[in-house]
């Protein structure tokens, strides 16, 4: 008898012993997990992959397919958050325009402390093709370090939280050609500003096929890891073709020089409102993978 027990205490003793072990192993595993997630400690003090020590360059994407081209274009923003500690530069629609390729959007520039409004267009160095707003403090640009390119640029404009149109719009006609010009209106204000124009071929129209994207660019960060990563909450409301809505939209993470490394960032898509939501951040967790939102 005296056996028995002792084995059953044995027993007994092993069996408590494996779940005490087993417990263990299950709560260092959750810890792990913890710490490898988004937003953990482990993850968001590794350093961001990049080129050359710059910042990761483009970001976010979203392409555009509308039915035609057009000669005006409006996009509602919502500037949920923005962090003016890091070069950023949200882009508003790039493609062509007639043959030549154009983008315009906003710069947030750290150092400066402000944002600059910028359009630009490829194809020609000569600054007979744009005009500045020079009373406002607006510069033309000519460069070539991007290919043969001509630009205006705002500096000094005050970007809040709040909602905005962005907006290309088909303005005059010369014998050389046909002028759009770039105006933004803060819609609590209904605050008109101009920051410039620009010639482009007689005729020509805003392709139907376009994209809106993000970028971290600049100087290298001191410490580029995810943990410094910008807070940026950016919602597209609406965007507008000659007052028509595109037909398709869909939503991409990868740059083709560093891949999808950041997974500190979230493209989603309110079938309800119809909006699409950019949000990028150490504290977003991806919910959503690149993907055809309508």
């Amino acid at each position: 008898m005296q056996e028995e027990e002792e084995l059953k205490v044995k027993t007994g003793n092993n069996i408590l012993l494996k779940a005490i072990i087993v417990t263990l192993a299950l709560l260092l595993l959750s810890i792990f997990t913890l710490h490898a997630g988004n937003g953990s400690p482990c993850k968001l003090d590794n350093e961001i992959p990049v080129n050359s020590g710059c910042p990761p360059g483009g970001v976010s994407y979203i392409t555009w397919e509308f039915k035609d081209n057009f000669v005006r274009l409006d996009i509602d923003i919502d500037i949920i958050q923005f962090d003016a500690s890091k070069y950023f530069y949200l882009q508003f629609y790039q493609c062509v325009i007639g043959d030549d390729i154009f983008y315009f959007g906003i710069q947030n520039r750290a150092d400066e402390n402000d944002q600059m409004l910028i359009f630009s267009r490829w194809g020609t160095r000569d600054l007979a093709y744009v005009e500045a707003n020079v009373a406002e403090g607006g510069f033309c640009q000519s460069d070539g370090y991007e290919g043969d390119f001509v630009g205006v640029r705002l500096p000094n404009f005050k970007l809040r939280n709040g909602e905005y149109t962005f907006s290309l719009i088909r303005d005059k006609e010369d014998d050389e050609g046909t002028w759009y010009k770039y105006i933004v209106t803060e819609k609590s204000t209904n605050t008109k500003t101009w920051c410039g124009s620009i010639r482009f071929d007689k005729g020509a129209k805003i392709s139907r096929v376009g994209s809106t994207w993000t970028e971290l660019y600049g100087k290298p960060w001191p410490v580029q890891t995810y943990r410094h990563l910008p807070h940026w909450d950016i919602k597209v409301k609406s965007i507008k073709g000659d007052n028509r809505f595109p037909i398709h939209a869909t939503s991409f993470y990868t740059d083709p020089r560093w891949g999808d490394h950041i997974p500190m960032e979230d493209i989603s898509y309110n079938s309800s409102e119809n909006s699409i939501r950019i949000r990028l951040g150490p504290d977003v967790v991806r919910k959503n993978t690149a993907r055809y939102l309508f």
